[in-house]
């Protein structure tokens, strides 16, 4: 092994210098002789160094090479042998065998290469000191892929703060969080729920924080048909898209639970509004916002109502209408 070699030449340089000097007492003066031993001890000195620098060069290649191969295999979804799970994990000091996940961060647009590199870079370690283990990454296409652990406890309840920090800087602007994973070797299961979880919020609008797969379940559910999404979005609120105040009224209920006098509290108007807004919500849809069901759908649709960014007005109207909507209201 090239640190073997290092260290036995190492071991061996005190030897070599007291020969030196032996051999060197016929010179005429003794600063001669102080000048060839430093001078025979300093090239030793330097040819340990260039054996640090081959070695330490030659398992950075070997640990870039696993970590690509066992990062495409995960976002590919390619089968591989457990053998060669095993393999690029310990050379990268993972363990194959505890619970990861995986997380998406998207980058800033405005974020060059060598930046980009600097944040992989700059998230490896605050999570590798933060989740007591390893950190596999791979950047491609404006996102960087993180495969870690996913320990239940304190470990566990930081990432979400980590996360955030790396959103408070200018090269990131979310995380996706896919599922937890028994081992590994299943990590393609989370990379494939993160990026759902990644399709659902840049359709959403919201802005930039820590999205969690458990949390965008019935979203996924959504995306999973976009034709039958589509003609769920025109159907419950095609009727609203040109209304703002109605989708933020939606909204409101949905984040005050059904509280009329909190919904009224958050949109900082008067209480009287709110029920005549759900008033006219129900006269435009068929469902009334201050009921759970109804709310439910609602609310669902103005998630996505980017679904209708490019429909005609037609559409909008909710085409043939939806059987629950009266013809004066549609």
């Amino acid at each position: 092994m090239p640190l073997e070699s290092v260290i036995q030449a190492f071991r061996s340089t005190e030897r070599v210098v007291l020969l030196h000097v032996e051999r060197s007492r016929t010179a005429p003066t003794g600063t001669e002789r102080i000048e060839r031993a430093l001078s025979c001890f300093d090239a030793l000195t330097n040819s340990m160094i260039d054996a640090y620098r081959d070695a330490s060069s030659a398992l950075d290649a070997v640990r870039a090479r696993a970590e690509e191969e066992l990062t495409t295999a995960l976002t590919k979804g390619l089968a591989v042998d457990q053998d060669d799970i095993d393999r690029w994990a310990d050379v990268l000091e993972f363990d194959s065998t505890r619970p990861c996940l995986c997380a998406v961060l998207e980058l800033a647009v405005s974020a060059d290469p060598l930046a980009s590199q600097r944040f992989r870079r700059r998230a490896v370690t605050a999570l590798t000191s933060s989740m007591n283990g390893s950190v596999i990454s791979r950047a491609s296409d404006g996102v960087i892929v993180l495969f870690l652990r996913a320990d239940e406890g304190p470990s566990s309840g930081s990432l979400d703060m980590i996360m955030g920090g790396l959103i408070g800087t200018k090269d990131c602007r979310a995380v996706y969080l896919g599922s937890t994973v028994p081992t590994l070797r299943s990590g393609y299961e989370s990379y494939r729920h993160a990026v759902k979880v990644r399709d659902v919020a840049l359709g959403s609008g919201e802005g930039p924080r820590v999205w969690h797969y458990r949390e965008v379940l019935l979203d996924v559910l959504l995306c999973a048909d976009p034709p039958a999404r589509g003609e769920f979005v025109r159907s419950r609120i095609g009727a609203l898209i040109s209304r703002p105040q109605l989708l933020d009224t939606v909204a409101a209920l949905a984040d005050c639970n059904l509280s009329q006098a909190r919904a009224a509290s958050q949109l900082f108007v008067h209480v009287n509004t709110v029920a005549l807004r759900a008033k006219r919500i129900s006269e435009l849809t068929g469902r009334n916002p201050l009921v759970f069901d109804d709310l439910v759908e609602l609310y669902l649709a103005a998630r996505h109502r980017h679904e209708l960014e490019h429909a005609t007005p037609f559409d909008h109207a909710g085409g043939d209408g939806d059987p629950r909507v009266p013809h004066s209201a549609q």
